[in-house]
């Protein structure tokens, strides 16, 4: 059977769910495969795509669909993104955080660093950011009202001061400060290629971006752990 005709019925629950994890392994195994991609080729591929693609179709497919909604499936951080199972006997939301952690060692995160978070989706990782970094700054992108008015709702419920979010669209977005680190989590399929485009506007806008260097704290996904990658 053609593998787009699986994808189809897989979507669409027609498959019961053992043939779909086995699918699943198969297809993970072989990605797991293929040559490690170097971060300049990386970029390279990147650069030849818009920052960002199809974003008002994200927005129709799902972005502004009721919070509620995500609630029924997701663990109780909203984490729209990949979650980190160490032993595979963690809960979902076990997995929540134990992803949130290893986002922010990758990433380097510290306490009272300015940080600029691309794509935050429900929140997951901007609300765990201020909690965890009260005396940092969060500047927290997404293309969705709802989402921003959501992460806004929750931060006030917890009494997070520290956290700014902002409606945009990546391609037109302009940082209007500096940043001690820039993250994307599981957004390679939304935010082709953050250094092009928005690093080379927050150059643009400011004659510095704090002390660190930005080229090596803007960490991509990946399935080799030895690449950083706060993008998992």
């Amino acid at each position: 059977m053609a593998a787009k005709t699986l994808i189809f019925l897989a979507e669409r629950s027609l498959l019961p769910d053992r043939a779909i994890r086995e699918g699943m392994r198969r297809f993970i195994a072989q990605i797991e495969r293929q040559p490690t991609q170097t971060d300049s080729a990386f970029a390279a591929e990147m650069a030849q795509h818009p920052i960002a693609e199809h974003t008002e179709i994200a927005n129709l497919q799902h972005y502004e669909l009721p919070a509620d909604f995500f609630a029924a499936f997701l663990g109780p951080n909203r984490k729209y993104s990949c979650c980190f199972y160490p032993t595979g006997a963690e809960t979902l939301a076990q997995a929540e955080d134990a992803s949130l952690e290893l986002t922010a060692a990758n990433a380097g995160l510290a306490d009272g660093q300015d940080i600029l978070e691309l794509g935050c989706g429900w929140g997951s990782l901007c609300l765990w950011m201020a909690r965890r970094y009260p005396r940092s700054r969060i500047t927290a992108v997404s293309n969705s009202a709802p989402q921003r008015r959501f992460i806004e709702v929750q931060a006030m419920v917890d009494g997070l001061k520290n956290l700014r979010v902002i409606t945009a669209n990546v391609n037109s977005f302009v940082p209007d400060g500096h940043f001690d680190r820039i993250v994307s989590v599981d957004s390679r399929y939304a935010i082709n290629h953050v250094p092009r485009g928005v690093l080379d506007r927050a150059f643009r806008a400011q004659a510095a971006i704090a002390d660190s260097d930005l080229s090596g704290q803007l960490v991509r996904g990946g399935g080799d752990k030895n690449v950083p990658a706060a993008d998992r």
